[in-house]
């Protein structure tokens, strides 16, 4: 047996193993996916005497030598080549000179870093790369895979044909679960399979049949079936999908699911994705004839597109559209989703440079909440300009800025109109090791042209504001023990702008955000340019630290600050009354991350007047890794609400794992929204059945279901999966599939 023999034998045995159809899906595993298999013992190989030089050094052994027998070349007992970091023994050799064939018999062991290989005997051409393998068995070693084909047949380096072949990662004493099929033809020329008679098996039951399915083998993408989706709830009942996939090009794919809905009928869902070097995007829809429950038809669509055409050039649209008001009520299992008010249209061109950022924009919403008057839906963008440019380096170390936009707002009720806002800058900040300083003044230049005013307000309107800031702060330090630094940082910010009154100018997109300890150093109370707060008022604000000496790590901090108001604040949103009180609520903070796995906020607004809380929030969380998380939360109000928020994924034993999660509104006295779960794992397979509830819009009203799942581990997922709810629901839990 020459070197050439040998080195074409592990050529054609290399394809056999690449093609076997077990890497059907390739899945990303944080933590080790087969900790609770047995331990699979790789049986010791026999050594050379004298081992090879190099991986190329071909090099044989065998208890008996050499034999030529006419054309043919026998070795017998305990034969074994080592080639490449490859092993094969077998128990007797043949190899045919004239025909370029050799013949194996009896235990026949291929061991490699991947994979390994036992049979009875296999016969190859090595002219044509070809050959069979009776009755023989693999196994995969990362992907721990395994299973036996009755033959294997290679026709050529790119197509092998197995049959009465299976495919399991169970281990042999309890295989629970097998993916077989009668005959498996792989072209590895076009990177798939094809199988017929192809069955799925979980504990001896059939989940899944088809007399003719096709199968990725490499990381290509695959037309075809994917796995179906189970699971029922109470707006649509019984669920069943089964999604097709149609891998049209590279850079192309579509999938089509029909949905069949116990309470509402046949959904036809659709999704199409394209990537290109300097532009994606996905267009879907959802599509339901005729809903057995209302008697209408429903649908939803969206379309997102994203581009970088050109360097700096940036290009982005995005639409959703829904057949009614009572969609996402009706079809949606997520509360935030649920409780969607409006939909947003958007298409938007952006070009940035070292000093520059330009954008272009059109937005619009369609209104899904019917109780939402027409006056009071949000003013679409036809359209909008922004250009805002900043030299920080200017000369003499000035910052220099401008922030600049035009915009036309739209609606079908109420004021109408075009507005003009510039708004440059110029600071001088100083900022040295021990200190900051920062004056700021700005000049903010706005021009309204109205229209659809109904003569109570004038179709014209000029404002033009200063704003002066000034914020400074300084940082001392000091050893607080031997590994740990505690630093003090007061600050001081000071603003000031004159009163203007005004009352004629409509609100397009203007608010107040909520105050919190943020808020003390904003040049301006309200968010958008239709209102600019007067202000003459002092910021007081101070931090301290604690700081880990060696990393740097924070371990404790704590905020406070207030501020303090010189004289009335007479601009309001509404023509309100002027604000009088002399200081704002005293904000505080505290952050603690005392030990890697507990993280810990609490954040409060205090009325010094009333003496009471007006607003605060707490959250504690430990996350010792994503199968072991607890999350505390609270969220309090004094004029809105007053809510507890509990959630935990906890690993219960190795096999066993726990989720849950509880939201109750405290000053409802009822649930808000809550789920419960239970995963089983072993060596092969999991599953999960979670159970979840949550209000709806409408007061008093809950929508609830149970989403049921099971994963085989090294072949895919079978039913709903709730992956991205739970992940969603339970913060730092990560379901691994």
């Amino acid at each position: 047996m020459n070197h050439r023999t040998v080195t074409n034998f592990f050529r054609i045995l290399s394809l056999v193993i690449c093609a076997l159809p077990v890497q059907l899906m390739a899945e990303e595993w944080v933590y080790d996916p087969w900790a609770l298999c047995p331990p699979y013992v790789v049986p010791e190989l026999e050594a050379i005497d004298e081992p090879p030089a190099s991986e190329n050094d071909l090099q044989l052994s065998a208890d008996m030598g050499q034999l030529v027998i006419g054309n043919k070349t026998l070795m017998r007992g305990n034969v074994i080549a080592i080639y490449q970091g490859k092993t094969l023994m077998a128990d007797e050799a043949i190899y045919d000179q004239i025909n370029n064939t050799v013949e194996l018999n009896g235990n026949i062991l291929f061991d490699s870093d991947q994979v390994q290989v036992r049979g009875p005997g296999a016969k190859l051409n090595l002219n044509q790369e070809s050959g069979s393998f009776p009755r023989a068995s693999y196994r995969l070693k990362k992907q721990h895979g395994r299973g036996i084909a009755e033959q294997i047949e290679i026709i050529d380096q790119m197509h092998i044909e197995l049959d009465e072949a299976y495919y399991t990662t169970c281990p042999p004493e309890k295989e629970d679960w097998r993916l077989s099929g009668q005959q498996v033809y792989l072209d590895r020329e076009e990177g798939q399979g094809t199988a017929r008679n192809a069955t799925l098996r979980f504990k001896k039951v059939p989940l899944f049949y088809s007399p003719w399915v096709t199968f990725p083998i490499d990381d290509r993408r695959k037309s075809g079936l994917l796995y179906p989706e189970i699971g029922t709830s109470s707006n649509r009942g019984a669920e069943f999908a089964l999604p097709y996939y149609w891998n049209i090009a590279p850079n192309y794919d579509y999938t089509l699911t029909p949905r069949l809905m116990g309470k509402r009928g046949l959904q036809l869902g659709n999704e199409f994705r394209y990537l290109h070097q300097k532009n994606s995007g996905e267009i879907g829809l959802d599509y339901l004839h005729e809903d057995k429950s209302t008697g209408d038809t429903r649908w939803f669509y969206s379309i997102s597109h994203r581009g970088n055409p050109l360097q700096g050039l940036r290009t982005r649209l995005f639409i959703n559209s829904a057949s009614d008001s009572n969609y996402f009520q009706d079809f949606s299992t997520d509360l935030a989703v649920n409780s969607t008010t409006h939909l947003e249209r958007l298409g938007e061109l952006t070009y940035t440079t070292r000093h520059w950022n330009a954008l272009a924009r059109v937005q619009n919403f369609q209104t899904i909440d019917p109780t939402i008057l027409p006056e009071n839906r949000p003013y679409q963008r036809l359209p909008q300009f922004r250009l805002d440019g900043r030299y920080a380096d200017g000369p003499a170390g000035l910052d220099i800025g401008l922030n600049s936009e035009w915009v036309h707002f739209y609606r079908d009720e109420g004021v109408t109109g075009k507005r003009l806002d510039l708004d440059p800058y110029v600071s001088f900040p100083v900022r040295r090791l021990g200190y900051f300083f920062d004056p700021k003044l700005s000049y903010r230049l706005t021009r309204y042209d109205l229209e659809e005013t109904g003569g109570l307000n004038p179709s014209q309107i000029d404002r033009a504001l200063p704003t002066l800031s000034l914020d400074g702060g300084l940082f001392f330090d000091r050893s607080a023990s031997n590994s740990v630094r505690q630093t003090l940082e007061p600050r001081v910010f000071y603003l000031y702008t004159p009163e203007d009154n005004q009352d004629d100018i409509p609100l397009f997109d203007t608010g107040e955000p909520t105050f919190s300890f943020g808020q003390l150093f904003r040049r301006n109370r309200f968010t958008g340019a239709d209102r600019v707060g007067d202000a003459n008022q002092l910021s007081l604000a101070v931090t301290s630290r604690l700081l880990k000496k060696q990393s740097g790590n924070e371990l404790l901090r704590g905020s406070i600050g207030q501020i303090i108001y010189f004289q009335d604040r007479m601009v309001t949103l509404d023509g309100s009354e002027p604000r009088t009180k002399n200081r704002s609520d005293l904000a505080a903070e505290l952050a603690s991350n005392p030990l890697p796995e507990w993280r810990g906020q609490v954040s409060m607004l205090w009325d010094p007047f009333e003496s009471q809380i007006r607003r605060g929030s707490a959250d504690l969380r430990y996350h010792r890794n994503p199968k072991h998380v607890l999350n505390f939360g609270y969220r309090y109000n004094r004029d809105d609400y007053n809510q507890t928020d509990v959630s935990f994924a906890w690993r219960l034993n190795p096999q066993w794992q726990g989720l849950g999660r509880w939201a109750y509104s405290l000053q409802d006295n009822e649930d808000v929204a809550t789920m419960l779960g239970l995963e089983y794992e072993n060596c092969c397979w999991k599953t999960r059945i979670v159970a979840r509830r949550f209000v709806t819009a409408t007061p008093g009203d809950y929508n609830s279901g149970v989403f049921i799942q099971l994963v085989l581990k090294g072949l895919g997922g079978v039913g709903n999966e709730p992956n991205a709810l739970l992940e969603q629901t339970i913060p730092g839990y990560k379901t691994y599939d």
